[in-house]
């Protein structure tokens, strides 16, 4: 069960027992944000932005924000399952799922275990997530390794 408030900065989100902050903003197709290793702040701008298009539900993370870690949640997977609840609670069919840096990684798994309620993936800088086999480095180990700023329109080696 979801009890939300009224304002878009300050509501509480409960699912399993959890109460979870939440910031909303905006109308329309909803998208699930989930932030990355900072909670995000309900005065950024992009917030504003998205929801002139979509329905935003970012939720703090347990142990962000003002949302409680409970002394059992040790694992990626705990936040996993737990957003798998958020879905099931949410009173929308499907949903938009991003996630931004850490965000990514919980967004792609629980796009792999929830695929039915999840109408579109968007990872934003995401880590984490493991796509080669075990032996090879996420990060090649080179002298010779091309760097590329998001802003830059050239990379430099």
């Amino acid at each position: 069960m979801i009890n939300a408030g009224e304002s878009s900065a300050g509501e509480r989100l409960s699912v399993a027992d959890l109460e979870l902050e939440v910031i909303r903003r905006g109308a329309g197709r909803p998208i699930l944000l989930l932030h990355g290793m900072q909670h995000i702040d309900p005065r950024a701008r992009f917030l504003d932005l998205l929801g002139r298009r979509a329905a935003i539900i970012a939720p703090s993370h347990p142990g962000f924000g003002y949302s409680v870690r409970p002394a059992d949640f040790d694992t990626v997977y705990d936040l996993v399952h737990l957003y798998l609840g958020v879905l099931e609670a949410l009173p929308y069919e499907r949903v938009t799922l991003m996630g931004l840096s850490f965000g990514g990684w919980l967004a792609a798994e629980i796009a792999v275990k929830c695929c039915h309620r999840v109408d579109r993936l968007v990872l934003v800088d995401a880590l984490g997530i493991k796509i080669s086999d075990r032996e090879t480095p996420d990060i090649p180990i080179s002298s010779n390794i091309a760097t590329c700023s998001p802003l830059a329109t050239a990379c430099v080696s």
